[in-house]
């Protein structure tokens, strides 16, 4: 019978059907907790904020520049929901903006009808863009949007996600981009009125006065983009925290990690609000065992590092292997010294323990 780490339930309180990853999985993670070890009511619980974190925080710009990708892949084509932005492109003819997100370090510009606006001469000028790597792509990308978009401007009830604009310009455009089922419109503006915008297109696209213009191939190298963080210092802190007591029932066992002395900070982990940052020590020093560690560990790579030191059990949490958080698990120990660790060597698809490090 199962026996939840984070709720302290077992059957028929909660369930266990799904098994949850030590390292989370949108990292690259691949070991996951014995089935038993995480109910599927935590699970569900646990993986939206953690999507929220990955997207939104930090973490973001490693992620995107780095990978992985959605549940570890390093195939752009498996991308499902990925953060768009407003990327810009600065060239000799001048600037333009575009939608499109990022995946691998690559920059990648969705199908979309840009609206370049001059307003002096009450005039636009309309042109389709899209990231396409061959010529005969490019030309069944256009058939394929243009038919997307006439069914967009002509349906009064159309959902679109408005993207946060992060640059000030003086230049008067709207996109409209679709990806994967789903519509996304950027502007110099604050809002727009997509009424209006598709009583000027609509004609066009059913006319195909535009049939000659084929989608325009973005050089990935040129394109420029910003991060915004919404996220709170504490939500940013659940992720380190949380992977740390993972690490600890998957190194220590279930048993172990379901201790009283660590109801603490399994309570903090629930609830994350701002208590869980006391969990975190801002200021500390690596010892040469750990450092010893660290150094065999590949570039990139995530790990952590568990622990004891006289009456504490501290966990070393480093993403993509820059300077680790350090969690204090508990303060309540009494038991044998020990160090343990978990590698996640993403990359290449391999994670390890501490004995597994190579040398």
């Amino acid at each position: 019978m199962g026996y939840c780490i984070y709720y302290k339930k077992s059957e028929p309180d909660v369930h266990f059907t799904k098994r949850e990853h030590v390292i989370p999985a949108g990292l690259g993670g691949i070991s996951k907790l014995p089935l038993g070890y995480v109910s599927d009511e935590a699970n569900e619980y646990f993986s939206p904020l953690e999507m929220e974190i990955l997207r939104d925080s930090l973490l973001a710009v490693n992620r995107n520049n780095v990978g992985p990708g959605k549940r570890g892949s390093l195939n752009v084509k498996k991308v499902k929901a990925p953060t768009m932005r407003v990327m810009k492109k600065e060239d000799s003819s001048g600037e333009n903006y575009n939608i499109g997100f990022v995946f691998v370090g690559e920059s990648y510009i969705i199908s979309q009808i840009a609206v370049d606006f001059n307003d002096k001469e009450n005039s636009c000028i309309p042109s389709y863009r899209s990231t396409v790597f061959d010529i005969q792509q490019g030309k069944q990308t256009l058939l394929d949007f243009r038919k997307n978009l006439i069914g967009f401007f002509s349906n009064t009830n159309r959902k679109f996600k408005l993207i946060d604009m992060p640059y000030t310009t003086d230049s008067h455009f709207i996109n409209v981009g679709y990806f994967k089922g789903k519509w996304f419109a950027a502007t110099s503006h604050k809002i727009i009125n997509m009424d209006y915008l598709a009583l000027i297109l609509l004609p066009a696209l059913k006319e195909e006065q535009l049939k000659d213009n084929e989608p325009v191939l973005e050089p990935k190298a040129f394109l420029k983009y910003t991060y915004k963080f919404d996220i709170n210092t504490s939500l940013f802190f659940f992720i380190y925290v949380k992977t740390a007591f993972n690490a600890l029932a998957f190194l220590k066992g279930s048993d172990f990690a379901s201790k009283e002395m660590f109801d603490n900070i399994r309570k903090s982990i629930l609830i994350h609000d701002n208590s869980i940052s006391d969990f975190i020590v801002n200021e500390y020093n690596i010892n040469n065992e750990l450092k010893d560690i660290a150094i065999r560990i590949p570039e990139k790579a995530h790990f952590v590092i568990i622990t004891s030191r006289f009456n504490s059990v501290i966990a070393y949490v480093s993403f993509y292997k820059e300077r680790p958080a350090l969690v204090k698990l508990t303060d309540n120990y009494e038991g044998e010294v020990f160090t343990e660790a978990i590698v996640c060597d993403w990359k290449n698809r391999n994670e390890f323990t501490l004995d597994e490090i190579p040398n």
